[in-house]
């Protein structure tokens, strides 16, 4: 459980140890906001092997801020082992430690601007598509109290919405995202997050020389307790493709099975193109189950609220936010040594491992 950290500093500290004992090179961004113990917070960037490498895999943590967690563990448990599986070749991996620190500094998916980042890398080129069935509910979506009569307005709307469309027609709804309602859950924003703008200087600083770049983003909250997901946001048929399906075969899920994970243009990290080229990235996702999302939306409706309308350090604030924080990282033992073991195995099976081995 060394591996597992309560907080942004903590996690980084952890992060930039074993990197440098890995022999990595470090790239550092600070947040322009602290934790809330006031302590600095940012993202960090690890690269191994030679600096024209052509063939790059990213592992990337904390798209969705307080999912960072268990990202952030999974990359310093393999950094500690690197030493014992990278022989040199032509290839290299870059590790992006907390891409959105400020969010899981504060148990929050999204950031300090109530942007959802990973929508903000996808949807951030107009024109917009539009999301009415949100628009037509959003005030029940996002109370304006969590008491008193506009509390009620708000669950009367929402249970409409329920009743009209179902939970799974609502989490669709929710889940896609919109671009109309900053205050709203999974704003996409109407610019350029923070954390978009340092990806993009990731990419421009270390990418630049790749013409393959296989993305692994690592998230929490949907599926059975600790089990893995592979979600690929490539699309089907295509090459790409092929080579997500053919290298995590039965550990696949497809976008817009359900409205959990709902589908989209593309993925988040396929922005990383404008700078290795057309058809250059290959985007897929690692998702570990928690707990039932649509049974705990309230808790996620709730978190939302307490920091867009209503008051963070209070009892009522402090307690949303633990439970929030429970919800997309577990304090079970047994749940972190599980997706430390299938981290550690996908992060391995992305890289190539057992070809690199086979082929000296």
């Amino acid at each position: 459980m060394q591996w597992f950290s309560e907080t942004v500093p903590q996690s980084d500290a952890l992060f930039a140890s074993m990197a440098r004992a890995a022999g990595a090179a470090q790239a550092w961004y600070p947040h322009p906001l602290p934790d809330p113990d006031g302590l600095e917070i940012g993202t960090r960037a690890a690269w191994i092997g030679p600096e024209d490498a052509v063939r790059v895999t990213v592992v990337v943590s904390g798209t969705h801020g307080i999912e960072g967690y268990a990202g952030a563990a999974i990359q310093s448990a393999w950094l500690e082992r690197a030493g014992r599986h990278w022989p040199g070749r032509e290839d290299a991996l870059l590790m992006v430690h907390q891409i959105n620190p400020w969010g899981c500094a504060w148990n929050r998916r999204e950031d300090h601007q109530h942007i959802d980042v990973f929508r903000n890398l996808v949807y951030d080129t107009a024109p917009f598509r539009a999301n009415p069935l949100y628009d037509r509910y959003e005030e029940g979506i996002n109370p304006r109290a969590w008491e008193g009569l506009e509390r009620e307005r708000a669950d009367a709307i929402f249970t409409d919405l329920i009743r009209e469309h179902g939970m799974e027609g609502a989490i669709t709804a929710i889940r896609r995202g919109q671009h109309d309602h900053p205050l709203g859950i999974t704003y996409h924003g109407a610019g350029a997050s923070w954390s978009r703008d340092t990806m993009d200087a990731i990419g421009e600083r270390f990418l630049r020389r790749a013409r393959t770049v296989d993305v692994l983003d690592i998230h929490t909250g949907f599926g059975d307790f600790g089990q893995g997901m592979i979600i690929s946001c490539e699309t089907p048929g295509t090459e790409n493709a092929r080579w997500v399906d053919e290298r995590f075969g039965p550990m696949l899920y497809r976008w817009g099975q359900v409205g959990m994970i709902p589908e989209h243009p593309h993925g988040p990290y396929h922005r990383w193109e404008r700078v290795t080229g057309p058809g250059s990235v290959r985007d897929f996702g690692l998702e570990f189950g928690t707990y039932d999302m649509g049974e705990r939306f309230d808790t996620f409706r709730a978190n939302h609220f307490v920091h867009t309308r209503g008051t963070i350090d209070s009892p009522f604030g402090r307690s949303v936010s633990a439970a929030f924080r429970e919800g997309y990282y577990p304090a079970s033992e047994e749940w972190r040594a599980r997706i430390l073991a299938t981290g550690l195995d996908v992060i391995d099976r992305s890289i190539g491992i057992e070809e690199i081995v086979r082929n000296g």
